[in-house]
């Protein structure tokens, strides 16, 4: 299996002041008490492998992804402040810094993110032409057409290889962010290394067939993984109704149901297996993998999943709070447990440490003694 990335320091990111996790396996899960860092080393890995612009955007907005009403989130600007640890924060000098370190597939570097908010002067005309407000406002004649606004400037520096690298504002990292910004997204950007997060809600949605309908054998797959939760699944496909494209299982009864009358769980098999199958030699990040799954397919998914991480060069980073996850884990992966890294996290007195046990070791400890790795 693969382990592209094999140890991670993270000084100054979210509530993390310094933390170092070493050994790091090809199969990794974080646990720890809430509030311990375990979702903030998923996106610290996100940053380090694809420090741009467009990326540190979307990782600032993505526990703001899901909330229904907009007006109750944070702004962009503020979602992006609140990754910097407030304790390496430099009022004297209003600066702000991250910085990650790491090894990828045996390249030792590190990325720094800098910056400071400053006032600016920005026509709100332009905004106008992307923001609906704003351009309602305007017609109304209710706000000036200049304002004075906080404005993050920051620039991204990277000693990985970064030669091809593009950033939304110009190749040498810098940028400006302000409550009216936009996420901008640049096509076929390049990374370090192509990883895919998947959140605590994607199952519900997210599209679970994109990837696997492409090809027959990974749809013959995904068909062999859905027969965990219902035998009489013989096949996966989207039909086409009016123009919407709609997932559907076909039994062998010849019955066709919407993906969206079955379970969380079975969902929940699909993204995960989607993602890995995305990101061939790369990296997949799965908060709380054991969200919407019954405890009694546990164990064959885990399976499933951990042999297609295998057979597709795919690391995995794994966050829970469930012990009887990780036994279920540790139970399927008999001939991977030598390559399962348990990270266990701990907070004292503002300071995050990690001790990381081996799978075999994990599941010694855990069938011997019961032994509590939450703790």
């Amino acid at each position: 299996m693969a382990n592209h990335i094999t140890n991670l320091n993270i000084e100054a990111y979210r509530g993390i002041k310094s933390l170092e996790i070493e050994d790091l396996g090809n199969i990794n899960i974080f646990v720890g008490d809430n509030n311990t860092g375990k979702t903030s080393v998923l996106e610290a890995i996100q940053l380090i492998c694809n420090p741009s612009e467009y990326n540190l955007i979307r990782i600032a907005r993505q526990r703001e992804r899901y909330r229904t009403n907009t007006r109750m989130g944070l702004n962009i600007l503020d979602s992006i402040l609140c990754l910097f640890n407030i304790e390496h924060f430099n009022k004297e000098r209003n600066y702000y810094h991250i910085r990650i370190k790491g090894t990828i597939n045996n390249q030792v570097g590190n990325i720094d993110i800098n910056g400071r908010v400053v006032n600016q002067l920005i026509d709100l005309n332009e905004v106008a032409k992307y923001n609906a407000i704003i351009r309602s406002r305007l017609n109304r004649s209710i706000i000036e057409t200049e304002k004075e606004i906080p404005t993050f400037i920051g620039k991204i520096d990277s000693s990985f290889p970064l030669n091809q690298l593009s950033f939304v504002d110009n190749s040498m990292g810098e940028f400006e962010i302000n409550e009216y910004s936009r996420i901008m997204q640049v096509k076929d950007k390049p990374s370090i290394l192509e990883v895919k997060f998947i959140q605590t809600v994607d199952h519900i949605i997210e599209d679970a067939f994109s990837m696997l309908i492409k090809d027959k054998d990974l749809k013959e797959k995904s068909v062999e993984l859905l027969k965990e939760f219902d035998e009489s699944i013989t096949d996966i496909r989207y039909i086409n109704d009016n123009g919407r494209f709609i997932p559907i299982i076909e039994t062998n009864d010849k019955n066709y149901l919407p993906l969206s009358m079955y379970g969380d769980g079975m969902k929940k098999s699909l993204i995960m297996l989607n993602a890995i199958v995305s990101v061939e030699n790369g990296v997949v990040l799965i908060d709380e993998f054991e969200t919407a799954l019954h405890t009694s397919a546990m164990k064959q998914v885990f399976k499933f999943i951990l042999d297609i991480s295998r057979q597709l060069n795919v690391q995995l980073f794994l966050t829970t709070h469930s012990i009887e996850a990780v036994d279920k884990l540790l139970e399927s992966a008999e001939q991977d447990r030598q390559d399962i890294r348990i990270v266990r996290l701990k907070k004292k007195d503002g300071i995050t440490s990690a001790r990381v046990l081996n799978g075999n070791e994990a599941f010694h400890d855990r069938k011997e003694y019961n032994m509590e790795l939450r703790i």
